[in-house]
């Protein structure tokens, strides 16, 4: 069963550098010690929605472990009193997109990435 580490962004764990510079947020999963993946997040500029990026290890897909993190990244962004979580992924991501879209996201195209909106329990356009 996976279970959830929050991490320091500014010492992470050797296994999930940032991927985001100015992540404030960060949090693992593991299966008995082993990291299976990781999500962080941070403010972004965008009206109150939080970006972030989310990664399972491959031979961890398809287990339950993205959601149990993302499902983490939205209550984080809830905290915040954020409307929406901005999930950034590469355009030939299919699989994250898939994933996101499965969420209710709306997929746009920003500099050469996919970024994915997926609405926090109001509409994102209010």
């Amino acid at each position: 069963m996976p279970h959830l580490i929050a991490m320091n962004p500014a010492s992470p764990h050797e296994h999930a550098l940032p991927a985001l510079p100015a992540a404030r947020w960060m949090v693992g999963a593991y299966v008995g010690g082993e990291v299976t993946g990781f999500v962080q997040a941070c403010d972004g500029p965008f009206d109150r929605r939080v970006e972030t990026t989310l990664f399972v290890h491959i031979k961890w897909r398809r287990q339950g472990i993205g959601t149990l993190l993302l499902e983490a990244a939205m209550d984080w962004a809830r905290l915040r009193d954020a409307r929406a979580l901005r999930l950034v992924c590469a355009r030939t991501d299919w699989a994250t997109r898939h994933f996101a879209e499965k969420r209710g996201a709306r997929l746009d195209l920003a500099f050469g990435q996919i970024v994915a909106d997926i609405p926090l329990g109001r509409c994102i356009d209010e």
